[in-house]
């Protein structure tokens, strides 16, 4: 699966339209693909603790663990 990553603050400013775009060509050749606005999200900034190498997890629980799971990155 693709994974289309907005992270501009504004969803429909230029880059949130080139993704759409993207978006678009990638529904029409029916590939695999979701676009998330990072601003639609809610995430914790990384505090440098290090627990994800420690425990291999962020102590933080918010929805960047499923953006990382989208492709089994986590």
């Amino acid at each position: 699966m693709i994974v289309l990553l907005n992270a501009s603050p504004r969803k429909h400013g230029t880059t949130g339209k080139a993704l759409q775009d993207i978006s678009q060509i990638l529904t029409q050749r029916e590939i695999k693909h979701q676009l998330i606005h990072v601003s639609d999200l809610n995430f914790k900034y990384c505090t440098g603790c290090m627990q994800c190498y420690k425990k291999g997890m962020c102590v933080f629980n918010d929805d960047i663990k499923d953006i990382l799971l989208l492709n089994n990155c986590w």
